[in-house]
């Protein structure tokens, strides 16, 4: 399929449908999808960013990337402003730098690093056009993947407890640039005695927390490898009866409960172990909110 002919069939059926679906970012039932959209440089109409899959963080956002990262894929449609001329046709989008941002099958691959005008076409003319950014990875920032936190929000550093489930994601960045894009991941625990790796699935894990310690994570992708850490803590207590009531005292913390449903127990300390300067865990690297590094571009 060539550029023009893929171009035309995504970007006229986006055309048919904007107003009623979501280009492949949806909010819950019930409720206006959340959509990434931005005007393009003539004001002539609107581009609408598509994820590939789940593993880009843009997806509900809301907020359209200008940063992409290097080896990503990444899709667009094009909705042309109503008060232009009727024969105004939309037939492709293009990139005028196909070194840098090229076709891959039915989505847009960022091969190098560099700005790249992507143009929205009529028959043989621009009808508007928006710029963006590839950039290489050059580190991940691990967050809890179960929280409330946007990905251009604050970030905090996961904890995982012993004989807990906890979710975790890793966000691409580009010195503090939050960069969009699927890709492909690898994932691995190099403390195997520490945490478990249960699965993982694009950007996010699951993983179990075995004894108290420092984790050592192995996170690749887009060409880049880093190894993060974090810390594995004892559950908190379970809560003491009030022998005057028979009832809880309160004066315990509420006990744990992992994502798969198990209970957690012990006793000990919540606070995240590490030499970090922030208290959190240790650090090698410039990875913000306290994550760690020691890794590398492969």
């Amino acid at each position: 399929m060539d550029l023009g002919t893929k171009r035309a069939r995504t970007s006229l059926v986006a055309l048919a449908l904007a107003s009623i679906v979501a280009g492949g970012c949806s909010g819950t039932s019930g409720e206006e999808p959340v959509v990434e959209e931005s005007t393009g440089e003539l004001n002539n109409g609107t581009f609408r960013w598509q994820c590939v899959d789940a593993s880009d963080p843009t997806c509900g956002t809301g907020v359209f990337p200008r940063a992409v990262a290097v080896e990503s894929l990444f899709d667009l449609s094009f909705t042309p402003d109503p008060d232009l001329p009727d024969e105004v046709e939309l037939y492709s989008i293009e990139s005028v730098s196909e070194r840098r941002i090229d076709v891959d099958g039915d989505d847009f691959l960022v091969r190098e690093a560099g700005e790249v005008s992507l143009l929205a076409t009529g028959d043989g003319y621009g009808v508007d056009y928006i710029v963006l950014e590839g950039h290489p990875i050059d580190r991940f920032v691990l967050r809890n993947a179960d929280g409330e936190q946007d990905a251009l929000g604050p970030i905090h550093d996961p904890l995982a407890q012993v004989g807990a489930i906890t979710d975790v994601e890793a966000l691409p960045y580009h010195g503090n640039l939050s960069l969009a894009g699927a890709l492909v991941y690898e994932w691995e625990s190099l403390t195997p005695d520490v945490v478990d790796l249960v699965r993982f699935g694009g950007n996010e894990a699951t993983l179990r927390g075995l004894r108290v310690g420092t984790a050592r994570l192995m996170v690749r992708a887009g060409g880049f490898s880093e190894i993060i850490e974090i810390s594995v803590v004892e559950a908190p207590p379970e809560p003491e009866p009030d022998p005057t009531t028979g009832g809880w005292d309160g004066s315990g913390s509420d006990s744990g409960s992992g994502s798969d449903g198990e209970t957690d127990t012990g006793s000990g300390s919540d606070s995240g172990s590490g030499s970090g300067s922030d208290g959190g865990s240790g650090s090698t690297g410039d990875s913000e909110g306290g994550s760690s590094s020691t890794g590398g571009a492969e």
